[in-house]
């Protein structure tokens, strides 16, 4: 396990996607995996270290989220783990592949603050 997540952690420093600013949907800004499509999501399920990449990213972002609407906001946002933010974001993906995975973690914060 250790050795996958140093892998993982080289993978983010050397992979070029990781660094670009790219525009989401809405005319923000973005950095990282989250701003690949939903496609590649799917695409790279069997792909260990990228779909780790992108489950990471995931993760971080959901955390993120919950850190600023729980203690910034003040709302209060329902539990889960990370094996059941990569199985909505893999069901999000799969049904809105033209989607940004930004966009399937968005709408999986939008469903854990109902």
């Amino acid at each position: 396990m250790r050795r996958a997540l140093i892998a993982v952690a080289l993978l983010m420093f050397v992979a070029g996607e990781s660094g670009t600013a790219q525009k989401p949907a809405d005319g923000g800004r973005g950095y990282g995996a989250g701003f690949s499509s939903c496609g590649e999501w799917t695409k790279q399920k069997d792909n260990f270290m990228n779909h780790q990449l992108q489950v990471q990213w995931a993760l971080g972002f959901v955390s993120g989220s919950t850190w600023v609407a729980t203690t910034d906001v003040g709302r209060s946002v329902k539990e889960t783990d990370a094996a059941g933010i990569e199985q909505y974001m893999t069901d999000y993906c799969a049904k809105h592949p033209l989607q940004q995975i930004v966009e399937g973690a968005t709408a999986l914060m939008r469903e854990l603050g109902r």
